[in-house]
């Protein structure tokens, strides 16, 4: 058994029901909706991430490792530490060092697809958004305003790109340079869409919440179970778990009670009831198969139960749900620790198999609830 599969099956199987416990390392701290063990354990995995994170050349896709970054940035507001925010600074630093050579000007590379440098090639705005969310994460933590200015300046050069080239004429973000399909899509839409809220909160500015907003309002147009290409036969776990990283971002910005607010609600009962009716932690018995492509964003589902749970009193019940998922992800890393089939080895950091690493993203919403979407902290008097 790996070490990974030992820390998850230690800590994640005996969960039982939230309790509220304060984190009280240093001041300014983040409130832990989670068992003190849980915290604990959670920032083992952490510190199986940050050293990963620093070793430059490995072949994982970047968008992967953002979510990993923000998590560690998550760890670094519980306890201070610095080997969390410095193994994300690393991580952001390599970052802008390919984005100065990549073309179009500000656009990230991804670690597959149009290198630095090369005129041609796929390059596509929803994994590169994931890259962005990245960096801003790192940007709101740094205490230099120069560091601040530099990778917010990152972030910046990415939306401008985007928010002058790709936002289609019914609210839809279009993914780039993608052959597959040239019009407004699902995954470039929702992750855009995240990131102009996150930005917003630093930047103030009107157009960001304006094409936010109206991305929004293009998704609740969307069929989930028919939009393609790439649709949710296809891809599984990972429509629902982009579509909802948009509306996670945007509860705060949407009017309580407005018809926007409404058909939101709306998606996100919709794609959770769906999920539900095919998670295997809910199940007992997997209907899908989660050390396989379509399933592998199933870890990160937990986040947005406990982001709506949080936001909306009367859909507690889904950190039960997020409960169960963490105990059945738990036993299935346990059980399958070296997946043999090409699309499910470990993608990510070299002990990490992807799906661990969107278990590790909600995990962090259990124990810093809101550190994910953190905002910048106001200057000091």
């Amino acid at each position: 058994m790996t070490t990974l599969s030992r820390f998850l099956v230690s800590t994640l199987l005996p969960i039982t029901a939230c309790q509220s416990v304060a984190s009280t390392d240093r001041p300014g701290s983040a409130v832990s909706a989670a068992p003190a063990s849980l915290t604990a354990e959670f920032l083992r995995l952490c510190d199986l991430a940050a050293p990963e994170l620093k070793i430059a050349g490995r072949d994982t896709p970047f968008y992967a490792e953002a979510y990993a970054v923000r998590a560690l940035c998550a760890a670094h507001d519980v306890t201070g530490k610095s080997v969390y925010i410095d193994g994300a600074r690393t991580w952001a630093d390599r970052m802008i060092d390919f984005q100065r050579r990549m073309v179009p000007a500000g656009a990230y590379y991804m670690n597959y697809g149009r290198k630095p440098g090369a005129t041609t090639g796929n390059w596509n705005v929803a994994d590169s958004a994931s890259i962005a969310m990245g960096l801003l994460a790192v940007a709101v933590r740094a205490g230099d305003p120069a560091d601040r200015a530099r990778y917010l300046g990152s972030v910046r050069a990415f939306a401008d790109l985007v928010l002058t080239n790709w936002v289609g004429p019914n609210g839809g973000i279009c993914n780039g340079h993608w052959p597959a399909f040239q019009g407004e899509w699902w995954c470039s839409t929702s992750n855009f869409a995240s990131l102009l809220f996150l930005l917003h909160r630093e930047t103030r500015a009107q157009r960001e919440l304006e094409v936010a907003l109206g991305a929004i309002d293009w998704l609740n147009r969307l069929d989930l179970m028919t939009a393609g290409p790439m649709t949710i036969a296809e891809k599984g776990a990972t429509i629902p778990f982009y579509v909802l990283e948009a509306y996670s971002a945007a509860w705060p910005h949407l009017e309580a009670g407005s018809s926007r607010q409404r058909l939101a609600l709306a998606q996100l009962d919709r794609a959770l009831a769906w999920a539900d009716e095919h998670r295997a932690g809910a199940k007992g018995s997997p209907a899908w198969d989660y050390t396989t492509l379509p399933a592998l964003k199933v870890g990160g589902l937990p986040f947005h139960m406990l982001v709506a749970a949080r936001t909306f009193p009367e859909r507690a019940v889904l950190v039960a749900s997020a409960n169960e998922e963490f105990r059945y992800i738990a036993h299935l890393l346990a059980t399958h620790p070296n997946p043999s089939r090409p699309h499910t080895s470990p993608i990510h950091l070299r002990s990490m198999p992807q799906l661990a690493v969107f278990t590790m993203f909600s995990l962090a919403e259990h124990v810093a609830p809101g550190a994910i979407y953190r905002a910048a902290a106001p200057a000091p008097r």
